[in-house]
């Protein structure tokens, strides 16, 4: 399993997002939940396509946030700190819970 996320991070090291995404998201199915952090902060900064989806992004945060991740946590937190500031602190407080550092600061 950790191989997936391995293999996935290198693909979207050097530039191949398409098949980052494949391996990141058989990493997600198998339980690791920071896998999805990966594919969310692919899709926000456009490695995966030419274009920038916030919106799948910030599903894949959500889907990460939901597992159990501080770091999909503290994501989401971020994009719905303008939005909705109430449900924003709430997944910071459970990112610092879970370990994060940036939440906790």
């Amino acid at each position: 399993m950790a191989t997936w996320l391995a293999v996935g991070k290198y693909y979207l090291a050097t530039g191949s997002g398409s098949a980052g995404l494949k391996w990141l998201q058989e990493a997600a199915e198998a339980g690791i939940a920071d896998a999805d952090v990966l594919v969310g902060h692919a899709y926000k900064t456009g490695l995966i396509s030419s274009v920038k989806d916030e919106k799948l992004a910030f599903i894949h945060y959500m889907k990460a946030a939901n597992a159990g991740s501080a770091k999909g946590q503290f994501y989401v937190g971020e994009f719905m700190a303008s939005v909705n500031p109430q449900t924003a602190r709430k997944y910071i407080v459970a990112s610092a819970h879970g370990g994060s550092l940036a939440a906790a600061c």
